[in-house]
């Protein structure tokens, strides 16, 4: 019975795309400088899970969960030059994959086939409570939100250089109404644990083959207040 106030929702999906067009780097067969260019993949494959749900304890208590796992593949056999690419030493790392023997001063050219798309990262997790505390002159709730984001590459090459390593953030927040639900006070404290999260990664070759790696954060810890008053009848 106490599950009976318990609403999940699951979905499964498969999409097939052909001729997905990415952002790449070639070098121009003539000039031999390196060049940004859209590509269109042959194809590439999305698919995945996602679960919702929504469970009311109680009519002061409320818990949602949420999951959803992603698995991206490129089904492309041509070869490309990754522009950040530290030359031949870094076609002979561990996540280099050339697709030929790898020249003394040069960039080789590194296969796509079998790489993830940018920004797909595996496993995403949201957890959400709040209970709210019923009084005559107005409702209080409090609540704190979980979230994880699994790690993820950002270019079509799935390469470390390009990995935004997974993270996890906290939030709280406190609501009170008041019973004529003319104002609202809001206090919440955003990333509360103050933990480093990632929104992207890159990399890039300098004109003296120095390789630079960024790393997109998300905010430090914030916190704050709103009030929001409401008019008329």
């Amino acid at each position: 019975m106490l599950f009976r106030s318990l609403t999940a929702n699951v979905s499964a999906f498969f999409y097939d795309y052909q001729d997905a067009q990415y952002p790449s780097t070639v070098r121009d067969a003539t000039t031999g400088l390196l060049e940004s260019r859209f590509f269109n993949l042959e194809k590439v494959t999305s698919m995945g899970v996602e679960l919702e749900t929504v469970w009311a304890v109680t009519d002061a208590f409320v818990m949602r969960f949420n999951y959803s796992y992603l698995d991206t593949e490129i089904d492309d056999p041509r070869c490309f030059v990754d522009g950040a690419d530290t030359g031949i030493s870094g076609s002979l790392q561990a996540d280099a994959r050339p697709c030929t023997t790898p020249a003394l001063g040069q960039q080789t050219a590194q296969s796509l086939d079998g790489g993830e798309l940018p920004s797909a990262p595996n496993h995403k997790v949201a957890f959400n409570a709040n209970y709210t505390f019923f009084t005559g002159v107005g409702n209080l709730t409090l609540g704190t939100t979980y979230t994880y984001r699994d790690e993820a590459y950002y270019s079509v090459f799935s390469r470390d250089h390009y990995l935004a390593p997974s993270y996890d953030n906290v939030d709280f927040r406190a609501l009170w109404n008041g019973s004529d639900n003319k104002y609202t006070f809001i206090a919440f404290v955003n990333n509360a644990f103050d933990d480093t999260g990632y929104e992207a990664a890159g990399a890039s070759m300098s004109a003296w083959g120095v390789q630079s790696r960024s790393l997109s954060l998300t905010a430090p810890r914030t916190y704050g207040l709103e009030v929001q008053f409401r008019f008329g009848n």
